[in-house]
């Protein structure tokens, strides 16, 4: 009888173990790759702002992920090395904002990194970092991709009215050349503005129309 309460505990001790492992997304982080997204590039102050968010709850546990960003600042100096995974040579010019990078060495207290390393980006980290994903599965987030200045017509009031269109969440997005990501070249942008629907792998939707939002989401209720 003993030997089988035993056992029953080792399983639901197992079981419990693994639920607070695969609760937590970014488990695969590891202590001493200290990794993060390019979230600004001031040239002028030789600074990159790196979004380490991801690499700093790598150790959490439980059943849900704290929603908060963790900010890493690095000094670009004259003996700092930027280069890419193949060992090519760049500049704090060479840099683009959404881009993947390990700081060198993992120190989150040093603001002097000795090496930023551009890593290799997935389809999904890329769609990420330009905020394009949902978060939730059975959600959509919707993007409106605009050259510049914003078009009433896609205006936040015009979503509003379409029942489920705020639940995955919206962002108004500028065609920016200095983001990793190329928008008008990934998603055959010929004329802007647009409006972009993504669940949480892929590109679902692209439309001009608002009422082919409406359409869209009601199809799926």
């Amino acid at each position: 009888m003993r030997k089988r309460n035993w056992a029953v505990f080792l399983i639901i001790t197992l079981c419990w173990l693994a639920a607070g492992c695969s609760s937590n997304p970014y488990r695969h982080y590891k202590d001493n790759e200290m990794i993060g997204f390019v979230s600004s590039i001031d040239q002028q102050n030789q600074t990159v702002i790196i979004d380490i968010s991801e690499w700093s709850k790598r150790n959490l546990r439980g059943s849900s992920i704290p929603d908060y960003g963790v900010q890493y600042t690095a000094k670009v100096l004259p003996r700092t090395i930027i280069q890419n995974d193949a060992g090519t040579k760049l500049s704090l010019a060479d840099l683009k904002t959404g881009q993947k990078l390990q700081i060198n060495p993992p120190d989150p207290k040093s603001e002097t990194p000795d090496e930023l390393l551009i890593l290799p980006m997935s389809k999904d980290e890329l769609y990420r970092s330009a905020g394009l994903l949902s978060r939730e599965k059975g959600k959509y987030h919707i993007s409106v991709i605009e050259e510049s200045d914003s078009n009433p017509d896609y205006s936040l009031k015009a979503f509003q009215a379409i029942p489920g269109a705020m639940a995955g969440g919206i962002s108004w997005l500028t065609i920016d050349p200095n983001h990793v990501l190329n928008l008008k070249q990934e998603f055959s942008l010929d004329t802007l503005p647009v409006i972009l629907v993504f669940d949480t792998k892929k590109l679902v939707l692209k439309t001009q129309k608002i009422n082919d939002i409406k359409e869209f989401l009601e199809a799926r209720a």
